[in-house]
C-alpha cells in the first residue's frame, strides 16, 4: 500500500531525490593500489539509494535485538507516540481528511494589542499538580509558544517526536537499566492525515518495564502516548486504564509494515519515499548494542549482525585503528587478516586499466 501525497510534497521530494542521484552520478572511488573503480553510488544504501540492501539491513538488526532480547530474557513494549493536535494540519473524519482548526494554535483568538494582527506567540505557564496540596499550582516557570505555521511544519513535528524519546532516555528510569540491556529500535511513518509519529520497540528488564511505562506516560500522557505488552505489570493494572494495553500480536512487524513500500510496482522511488525526501525525515533508528557498522560492514555478509556481534564480545573478531586518526586499518577473524585499509581516491571518470568495466577481471577492490 503506498500513501497519496500532495502535488507539492511530491515535487519536493522528487527534486531532492534528483539531487542526490545527480551528486553521485559519475563519481567512482579508485583503488591506487589495485586501479579498480567502484562507482560511489554503489557503496550506499538508504531508503531511496540501494532500498533492497537497506531493508535487508534493517531486518537483519531487528532479528539480532529480538535475539538477544530472548539471550537476555528481556520483555517486549511497544511505545506509538503521536503529536499533539496542533501539529496537525488536517484530521480524519470518515476516513476524509478535514482541516483542524487547532492547527498551530489558530483556534486561539490572539491579537496584538498596538497592530491588531495575530500574535507571533503567547506565554504559557508551566503548571503542576502536587500530591501534598491536592491541587495544582504554577511552577514559576513559562514556556514561550509559537503560533507560526511553520513551527508546525512536518518536519519539525518529526523533531518533536525525536526529542520526546530523546527526554525518555535520559530520564533515571532509563539510566537504572544496563547499557547493555537497553535495546530499542523505531520507525518514523506518517499518519492517515500524513503528519508524523513514531512507533518504539523497546526490551528492558522485566524489572524495569513499571517505571519506564510511568516514565512514558508522565513525559507524554494518554493520547498521545500508546503502549502495548504481553505482560502488564500489577501495580498498573487499575492506574492506566486508557493508553495501557495487553497485546500478545506480533507487534514488531507492525512497526516495520511500511519497509516494502519504500518501492512501488514499478521499482521506482515510492511516494513514502518522497515524504521521506522532502521532510528531511530519518525513517528508522536503533541503540548501538552491536558490532560497530564499520566492521561488520567489512565481514562482507559472512555472518549475521547477532552471530558477527556475539563474536566480536568474545574477541573471535577484532580490529586495528590508528592510533592517531582512530580510523580502522585492519580487520581480524580468528587472528586472520579478512581486511585491510587501502588507499583511494575519488575521481568522476572511470581508470582505462583496471576498471569495473575492463576487460581485467581479475583485480579485486576493497573498501
Amino acid at each position: 500500500m503506498n500513501i497519496v501525497i500532495d502535488k507539492r510534497t511530491k515535487e519536493t521530494g522528487q527534486d531532492k531525490l534528483k539531487k542526490t542521484l545527480s551528486f553521485f552520478e559519475g563519481k567512482f572511488i579508485r583503488n591506487q593500489e589495485t586501479n579498480f573503480d567502484v562507482a560511489l553510488i554503489t557503496t550506499i544504501e538508504n531508503h531511496v539509494i540501494n532500498s533492497d540492501k537497506y531493508r535487508a539491513s534493517i531486518y537483519n538488526r531487528v532479528d539480532a535485538l529480538k535475539n538477544f532480547a530472548v539471550d537476555s530474557n528481556l520483555q517486549l513494549l511497544f511505545i506509538t507516540c503521536t503529536l499533539p493536535s496542533q501539529y496537525h494540519k488536517y484530521k480524519m473524519v470518515d476516513n476524509v481528511p478535514v482541516k483542524n482548526k487547532n492547527f498551530a494554535y489558530k483556534n486561539l483568538e490572539m491579537y496584538d494589542i498596538f497592530t491588531k494582527r495575530r500574535a507571533a506567540s503567547f506565554t504559557k505557564f508551566l503548571l503542576k499538580y502536587y500530591k501534598t496540596l491536592k491541587r495544582i499550582k504554577w511552577t514559576g516557570k513559562v514556556e514561550k509558544v509559537s503560533l507560526s505555521e511553520d513551527d508546525y511544519s512536518v518536519h519539525n513535528g518529526y523533531k518533536r517526536l525525536i526529542k520526546m524519546f530523546s527526554d525518555i532516555r535520559k530520564d533515571r528510569s532509563w539510566a537504572k537499566i544496563e547499557k547493555n540491556l537497553r535495546l530499542f529500535f523505531s520507525v518514523i511513518e506518517p499518519t492517515k492525515n500524513l503528519t508524523a509519529h513514531i512507533h518504539i520497540v523497546i526490551w528492558v528488564p522485566m524489572d524495569n518495564v513499571a517505571n519506564l511505562i510511568e516514565t512514558f506516560f508522565r513525559f507524554n500522557p494518554y493520547p498521545t502516548t500508546h503502549i502495548y505488552t504481553k505482560q502488564i505489570p500489577k501495580s498498573l493494572h487499575k492506574k492506566y486504564k486508557r493508553g495501557l494495553v495487553k497485546s500478545n500480536n506480533d507487534i514488531i512487524n507492525y512497526a516495520l509494515k511500511y519497509l516494502n513500500n519504500l518501492m512501488n510496482e514499478d521499482d521506482e522511488v515510492s511516494n513514502l519515499s518522497l515524504w521521506y525526501l522532502a521532510h528531511k525525515i530519518t525513517p528508522f533508528s536503533s541503540s548501538r548494542s552491536f558490532i560497530p557498522q564499520d566492521i561488520y560492514k567489512k565481514l562482507g555478509g559472512r555472518n549475521t549482525l547477532y552471530d558477527a556481534t556475539k563474536n566480536y564480545y568474545t574477541n573471535a573478531i577484532y580490529a586495528w585503528n590508528n592510533v592517531n586518526t582512530k580510523k580502522l586499518m585492519k580487520v581480524f577473524v580468528q587472528d586472520d587478516i579478512i581486511w585491510t585499509k587501502q588507499p583511494y581516491t575519488l575521481h568522476t571518470n572511470l581508470h582505462p586499466v583496471g576498471s569495473s568495466n575492463s576487460d581485467t577481471k581479475d583485480l579485486e577492490w576493497e573498501d
